[in-house]
């Protein structure tokens, strides 16, 4: 059977690096890497999840943890919200 293992695989090679941008900051997009299945969605999640920070009314003291956080697509939205730690 072919393995389907696409992180074990090498990049023989790459015109352009691709990045995606989060929140103003451009992040590098490694191989084996995966995003939300559409922008809509993940503006419609982002939307929610900023929704119920401010609805709990966190300080910017706070302390915010983002797990699972891949290449920070909720990290960076919620940052602006208090002191984000996040684990991937």
């Amino acid at each position: 059977f072919p393995s389907h293992d696409i992180a074990a695989k090498e990049l023989i090679i790459e015109r352009q690096k691709p990045f995606v941008h989060f929140s103003g900051t451009d992040i590098d997009f490694p191989p084996a890497s995966f995003l939300q299945p559409s922008k809509e969605s993940e503006y419609a999640m982002i939307s929610k999840i900023c929704s119920w920070i401010e609805q709990t009314k966190v300080q910017k003291s706070s302390k915010l943890v983002d797990l699972f956080c891949g290449l920070g697509t909720f990290s960076f939205p919620i940052a602006k919200y208090g002191a984000l730690t996040s684990d991937s």
